[in-house]
């Protein structure tokens, strides 16, 4: 289920989704984020940075953060799966820059999406970018589940 895009999905949807999909995706990047954790803009830049490997100049520069994340034919994985848990809890007190980042994901997603339908010589290296979000607390024992299976596939 790979859409190049962003889906919301109820807690027991995605436990589902996982176990029949996401972790047999060992060419993926699955990324991780506790909702709850992320209350700032420079919260998920850093936590980008350091799971991406970014540059350090972003910091809190979103020109630079959608450049890189769109740009990111260094890593060798195949596509980038992230998720969102307690999403309800993410920049709780910041709506515009929650919709900003829903709107450079949605972007990042759209220009691979229309790299890969447009692009014929780099269709091996054009990467799929899937965000879920997901309102629930994946936290205890289905987290620790999700984090070990994904482990065991790398």
């Amino acid at each position: 289920m790979i859409i190049n895009g962003i889906t919301k999905m109820k807690k027991k949807e995605f436990l589902q989704f996982h176990e029949e999909y996401i972790q047999h995706l060992k060419e993926y990047f699955v990324h991780y984020m506790d909702g709850k954790v992320i209350q700032t803009k420079e919260d998920y830049l850093l936590n980008f940075k350091k799971a991406y490997n970014l540059p350090s100049y972003l910091k809190d520069n979103l020109d630079a953060f959608y450049d890189s994340m769109r740009d990111l034919d260094f890593r060798e994985e195949q596509g980038f799966i992230i998720v969102i848990y307690n999403f309800r809890s993410f920049l709780k007190n910041s709506s515009k820059d929650k919709d900003s980042f829903i709107s450079i994901m949605n972007n990042i997603a759209f220009n691979l999406e229309r790299e890969c339908l447009t692009t014929t010589a780099g269709w091996n290296h054009i990467k799929s970018f899937d965000v879920y979000l997901i309102d629930d607390d994946l936290s205890g024992e289905s987290y620790k589940d999700i984090t070990m299976s994904k482990k065991k596939a790398d």
